[in-house]
C-alpha cells in the first residue's frame, strides 16, 4: 500500500551519463531494503546519486540525505527527487555488493 503512493519515471535518452530517475512519493517516508523494481536499475557499475530535491532548503525543505544507499532506499515523504547515475567507487559503495546494473548482471562481473 505504500508504494502505491510513490510513482517512478526513468529518463533514458542514449547516454547512460544523461540517465535521470524522478520518484514522486505522495504518501509517508518509504524505507525499502532493495529497489523494487528491476527496471529502474542504473546502467552497470552506477549508483543512483541525489541530483534535485523539492525538499531543498532553497524551496523551504529541510534537505534530503542520498535515496540509495548500502543499507537499501530512503524516499522521504510528501516529496518529488531526480536521481543521476554516478560511478559505484564514487558513491561509497561496497565493490564486493551484489549490486545490479541493467540486465540484471552484477556490476562486478
Amino acid at each position: 500500500e505504500r508504494a502505491a503512493r510513490t510513482a517512478a519515471g526513468l529518463w533514458s535518452p542514449r547516454d547512460e551519463a544523461e540517465d535521470r530517475l524522478l520518484l514522486v512519493n505522495l504518501g509517508a517516508q518509504l524505507t525499502l531494503s532493495e529497489s523494487w523494481e528491476p527496471l529502474l536499475a542504473p546502467p552497470m557499475g552506477h549508483a543512483w546519486a541525489l541530483d534535485w530535491s523539492s525538499e531543498d532548503p532553497r524551496y523551504g525543505g529541510s534537505g534530503t540525505p542520498e535515496v540509495e544507499t548500502n543499507e537499501g532506499w530512503y524516499v522521504p515523504g510528501e516529496s518529488a527527487v531526480v536521481l543521476k547515475p554516478a560511478p559505484v567507487a564514487q558513491r561509497g559503495f561496497h565493490a564486493s555488493s551484489a549490486r545490479k546494473g541493467r540486465g540484471g548482471h552484477k556490476a562486478n562481473d
